[in-house]
């Protein structure tokens, strides 16, 4: 059943007004890490991150920002009934439905036939990306039916964001070689050194690295509409570059401290959310049973042509802070976090 949450309203400092704006607070969450936004504009969905290593079993959550009510929609009871019966997309040698979920990164799309789908990455059983189809994505009770999934191509890939291309296919960020954490990420913040890459799927070609994408933990990932520009943040390489899809040309860069994910506003702007903290005040939050992580970040709003930018929000402390997302939502931006247990909104100060 639908579950009404603790809603908390505190100011906040919007950059580009140069003025405290109301801030809202929705808890209930699990460390609601990414964020898509439906249609209806007062719907979200939630990815609830169980971790780099699957540590927890979560959920994929949808919340009504108006009326504060969330629901699970994957896994529950009406999902499991149906998947016995699911077409499969994605790769035929998939294992079969997930009874559990450890969700990160999540991409809205459509399938060539038209089809509303989500692309979830999850790290729990097996390291994939997961196919759902979206049912009523226009209405007031929009739902989830697992179709299939596709599994990494080995057990070094680590995946963190994905995104739709056309053809049924996606893009997915690897972030490092599956290993110790934090010696990974120690060594790729004092180095800056490439530690991943991004990663090509499509039905008819199966994996291809995509060429020259290289970068110090590749993360939250976007594709234009044509599937030949992809957009891509390298967080301990403090920036977001802009690649050609078929030769990894370098298109632009645009330098910013740890980002993270990335969404496409109603302009087609980049929206991306942003870190201004050590690595090691990032794994504290990580390992915090604490409401919020306040660590520094930003929202920052970069055209999509030239890497152009500009910060609009900024933040930390109580009591909210450590944005990995920020989303458009009518005359809202609605944040989540990797951490912590509440999503954040604000009013739309995008001109």
């Amino acid at each position: 059943m639908p579950r009404i949450l603790t809603v908390l309203v505190f100011s906040f400092f919007l950059v580009s007004c140069g003025s405290d704006s109301e801030l809202e607070i929705i808890e209930g969450f699990y460390h609601p890490e990414d964020l898509e936004v439906l249609p209806d504009e007062s719907l979200l969905l939630v990815s609830e991150y169980g971790g780099l290593n699957g540590e927890h079993a979560t959920v994929i959550s949808l919340i009504n920002i108006v009326t504060q009510e969330r629901s699970i929609l994957f896994p529950n009871a009406s999902t499991k009934a149906v998947v016995e019966d699911a077409t499969i997309w994605g790769n035929s040698d998939c294992p079969g439905a997930p009874e559990e979920i450890s969700p990160h990164g999540i991409h809205m799309g459509q399938r060539s036939d038209g089809t509303d789908q989500l692309l979830v990455v999850n790290h729990r059983g097996r390291e994939s990306v997961e196919f759902f189809e979206l049912t009523g994505k226009d209405t007031q009770d929009p739902g989830l039916i697992w179709r299939g999934c596709v599994v990494a191509p080995d057990k070094e890939v680590w995946f963190n964001d994905v995104a739709t291309l056309p053809g049924n296919g996606f893009v997915v960020t690897h972030m490092m070689p599956h290993g110790d954490i934090s010696e990974l990420l120690q060594r790729a913040e004092t180095d800056q050194e490439p530690t991943g890459y991004v990663l090509e799927w499509l039905p008819e070609t199966q994996w291809k690295k995509i060429p020259k994408s290289e970068g110090a933990i590749n993360n939250g990932i976007l594709a234009s509409a044509d599937g030949l520009t992809l957009y891509v943040a390298h967080y301990l390489g403090n920036q977001v570059v802009a690649i050609d899809r078929i030769s990894g040309e370098n298109l632009w860069t645009a330098q910013m401290p740890s980002p993270d994910n990335l969404s496409f506003n109603k302009s087609g702007d980049l929206l991306i959310a942003s870190h201004d903290a050590t690595l090691a005040e990032v794994r504290a939050c990580s390992h915090s049973e604490s409401d919020y992580c306040g660590i520094n970040f930003s929202i920052v709003l970069v055209n999509p042509e030239d890497g152009s930018s500009q910060t609009i929000i900024e933040g930390s402390g109580a009591p909210f802070g450590g944005a990995t997302v920020a989303v458009e939502a009518g005359d809202r931006i609605v944040m989540g976090s990797f951490t912590g247990n509440r999503i954040a909104i604000t009013k739309n100060v995008i001109n």
